[in-house]
């Protein structure tokens, strides 16, 4: 069986867009089930598992992603340049297919000189030293703004009694006074009622009694009027 990392050495996307991989004397040829990969067991130890022919594929597929995804972004992927001109070796003859396919991923190794030496890193700075604050000087302030705030007033109980007692006199005696108003209101209304009631009557009275001494008599005036025309 084959290595996953030794497969993805021999294979590129090209070779999946045409079908190389189906061709037993290709280099990409992958056989279903014939690739593997190591995974950590329960117990701690190193277990085998095969990949199917697809799931390789998809392999090659997300990492040709990613490598897109990195030129887009400016960033040159080392391990493409060096698996181009390996397998242009390869197909070159340069490099025998016994050789590559025992050692590929020696071979990837030996064409990454640049990723193999590491960057100087940046020295670090010297953490800065907080000042400490003395213990002291906090609880110091502390007290003194505890000793500044001032302090509510709290009314004494006698004053506060006085107080309500006021307040329980005025409210009743303005209800005391809204009371009356009311009465008296109520009272010179009927006062004016009967006022009206007695004018009214006495108005009556004195219409019939000036009625009465002027002896005015409607019907017997116009009989006295007739007998007059009539005796002329």
């Amino acid at each position: 069986m084959i290595s996953l990392e030794n497969m993805l050495v021999r294979i590129t996307q090209q070779d999946v867009v045409y079908r190389r991989y189906l061709t037993h004397d290709h280099r990409s040829f992958i056989p279903d089930f014939g690739v593997y990969i190591k995974v950590p067991g329960p117990k701690g130890d190193v277990e085998y598992r095969s990949l199917s022919r697809q799931l390789v594929m998809f392999c090659v597929e997300r990492r040709k992603a990613w490598r897109m995804l990195q030129s887009k972004a400016g960033v040159e992927n080392q391990e493409y340049k060096a698996q181009r001109s390996i397998l242009a070796d390869v197909d070159a003859g340069k490099i025998s297919r016994e050789d590559f396919f025992a050692r590929a991923e020696e071979l990837m190794k030996e064409r990454l000189p640049s990723t193999a030496k590491e960057a100087p890193r940046p020295e670090k700075p010297a953490p800065v030293a907080a000042a400490k604050t003395p213990a002291n000087g906090s609880e110091t302030v502390s007290k003194s703004r505890e000793s500044e705030a001032p302090s509510p007033a709290s009314p004494a109980p006698a004053a506060v009694a006085q107080m309500s007692a006021t307040v329980s006199e005025t409210v009743s005696q303005s209800r005391e006074s809204e009371t009356s108003e009311v009465v008296v209101a109520m009272a010179a209304e009927v006062t004016v009622v009967r006022e009206a009631e007695n004018e009214s009557g006495d108005w009556e009275q004195s219409v019939q009694l000036r009625l009465m001494e002027l002896d005015v008599d409607p019907g017997n005036d116009t009989d006295l009027r007739l007998r007059k025309r009539a005796g002329n």
